[in-house]
């Protein structure tokens, strides 16, 4: 539990993380019941794309983004949504 104030940001599955043949990266999200979040994308670390704002039903969420193949390299983040 965070104290007041400071929100608990999801975090990634590291076992979870795959390319498909079809260059689609899938990973698995884990967080809190009820939280919202967003999920970003990059190419550079200094300019993010937003990919979806979701909200966690139990404690984890799959992505996907279909987009990964287009890019020879792409980082994720998520956020809590504020």
């Amino acid at each position: 539990m965070f104290p007041k104030g400071i929100t608990e940001f999801p975090t990634v599955d590291p076992n979870s993380v795959r390319r498909g043949i079809d260059g689609v990266i899938r990973f698995r999200l884990n967080g809190s019941a009820n939280q919202s979040f967003i999920i970003q994308a990059s190419t550079d670390l200094i300019s993010w794309t937003a990919l979806s704002t979701n909200t966690f039903v139990g404690t984890n969420f799959d992505v996907s983004d279909d987009k990964a193949a287009q890019y020879d390299r792409r980082f994720y983040r998520a956020a809590p949504v504020p």
